[in-house]
């Protein structure tokens, strides 16, 4: 294992192989035994991988590919070598961040698009709001010897200033409203 070179790897849930992306080829994911053995190759893709997890049985990857287009990050899952990748969330278009297995073996992510943290729905393939509120959900982090679920939690707040020639300031303007954009109308 010391020659191994990679941006991304994870340890099986047994610890018996690593699962990575070598830094020569962002594409591909591999598998290696921890007790010494080949690399094999257990899937291409045609963008970046940017995340991999193992599911809690260690039978299956679950791989996030990222858009080369700038579009939606798309999970799959591969559960053997040379195996063709499923499309986990069928239809799915949406930025989706990272995501964990929690302890009842359900796949939580991040949704960029609303903020919120999803969960898979594996017997329909979709996703399922697990949170809604005014916070911003990302990172989300299972912690199983506190039985629990964390993530980051982003609000955002923005203040309107107006400019000031002749004092050369900067001045509050509508002061305790939290805002990031105006637009006046000419009239």
């Amino acid at each position: 294992l010391a020659d191994l070179l990679s941006n991304l790897a994870r340890w099986s849930p047994d610890n018996s192989s690593i699962a990575f992306v070598p830094y020569a080829d962002l594409t591909a994911l591999r598998v290696v035994r921890t007790g010494g053995g080949e690399e094999h190759d257990v899937a291409k893709f045609s963008a970046p991988i940017a995340d991999v997890q193992w599911s809690p049985n260690g039978k299956f990857l679950r791989v996030a590919v990222a858009d080369v287009a700038g579009g939606p990050k798309h999970f799959y899952d591969v559960s053997a070598p040379d195996a063709r990748p499923v499309p986990v969330l069928e239809g799915w278009n949406h930025e989706a961040g990272s995501g964990t297995w929690i302890g009842d073996h359900r796949f939580v992510f991040a949704s960029f698009d609303n903020g919120n943290l999803s969960r898979v729905d594996e017997g329909n393939r979709r996703a399922v709001d697990f949170t809604a509120g005014p916070l911003r959900f990302m990172r989300p982090l299972w912690v199983p010897q506190a039985n629990a679920l964390l993530a980051l939690g982003q609000s955002q707040r923005g203040e309107l200033r107006r400019y000031d020639g002749r004092r050369r300031v900067f001045d509050p303007f509508l002061s305790g409203i939290s805002a990031d954009c105006l637009s006046f109308s000419p009239d």
